[in-house]
């Protein structure tokens, strides 16, 4: 039972309800699965051409790869994370290249003719009587 005279009980939301959880070292769990796959693709390519390739050469190919994960997983631009903005400009880049480019021409396709109305005239296309009026100055 509650009482009048007690203080009512409240809560009080988080200040940024926007940010993500982090679960491991500060890391939400897409930058952790990023960087997950990211180290078992370079430990994969370690064990494969471990026998083949000396170890400072491999650091030299793994470190670029590695770095970059770390930005995409980390880093990012316009307020977006970085991944999901280079998965937009990819989509943005294939639908601009692949669709075909709208031209506004006023020649007709190649096998066409003109209407009739379309013909160069110097009739208004409205064939309507279009003179210039006189100004009151010239009369």
């Amino acid at each position: 039972m509650r009482r009048d005279t007690e203080a009512p009980m409240r809560a009080r939301p988080p200040a940024d309800v926007e940010r993500k959880d982090a679960i491991l070292f500060g890391l939400t769990f897409r930058q952790v699965v990023i960087l997950t796959v990211t180290g078992l693709i370079i430990y994969a390519a370690w064990t494969a051409l471990a026998r083949t390739v000396p170890p400072t050469v491999f650091l030299i190919g793994a470190i670029p790869v590695a770095g970059f994960a770390f930005v995409l997983a980390v880093g990012r631009r316009d307020g977006i994370p970085f991944d999901a903005w280079l998965v937009h400009a990819i989509r943005h880049g294939r639908r601009t290249s692949s669709s075909r480019p709208t031209v506004r021409s006023p020649r007709p396709p190649p096998g066409r003719t003109p209407p009739p109305a379309a013909a160069t005239s110097s009739r208004c296309p409205r064939r309507c009587e279009c003179r210039p009026r006189a100004s009151p100055q010239t009369g």
